[in-house]
């Protein structure tokens, strides 16, 4: 293999299914089971959401506290700090997509839409998947995906739910 990826597909896919149906525990899982994939999975520790740096296997604090005075970018009552959506962007700009077979990005939702989060990602995937044939997975709330797939012009997208889920 030349220690490069061996996928055949090479397109974009779009794990989608209802808010917590499993879709994170899913993929996450799957993940370990493709070592030439990385991706930046959205972890919940001690009823905190992490950025989880799938290659590096760094967590990025994610999900700010009540009382936070940083930076953030908010939805709902939710508060994220705006640094993580920065560092999963500077994660992305240093991945290997020569070497990497799929990358996955867990969430695209609301704040994606609304040009915040990590539109910014999904824009740069988007163009590397154009560039390097690499793989993507975007997991997308059910709710959101046909919006998702209009923003992002992603109308040749493949469509799955964790129960037939497939590259």
């Amino acid at each position: 293999m030349n220690g490069e990826h061996s996928l055949k597909n090479k397109g974009i896919y779009i794990l989608t299914g209802a808010v917590g149906s499993g879709k994170t525990t899913f993929i996450f899982n799957w993940l370990k089971d493709h070592p030439f994939s990385g991706g930046i999975i959205t972890l919940t520790r001690q009823n905190c959401r992490v950025l989880y740096d799938v290659i590096g296997k760094e967590e990025i604090n994610f999900e700010t506290p009540p009382d936070e005075k940083a930076e953030t970018v908010n939805i709902g009552r939710y508060k994220f700090y705006k640094s993580a959506f920065e560092r999963a962007e500077e994660i992305i700009e240093n991945t290997d997509f020569v070497k990497t077979g799929c990358f996955v990005l867990d969430e695209a939702g609301p704040l994606e839409l609304r040009g915040e989060g990590f539109d910014k990602a999904v824009r740069k995937l988007i163009e590397i998947n154009r560039e390097y044939g690499t793989a993507l997975v975007f997991i997308v709330r059910e709710n959101c995906v046909n919006d998702f797939i209009t923003k992002y012009y992603l109308a040749d997208s493949i469509i799955r739910t964790k129960e037939n889920f497939s590259l």
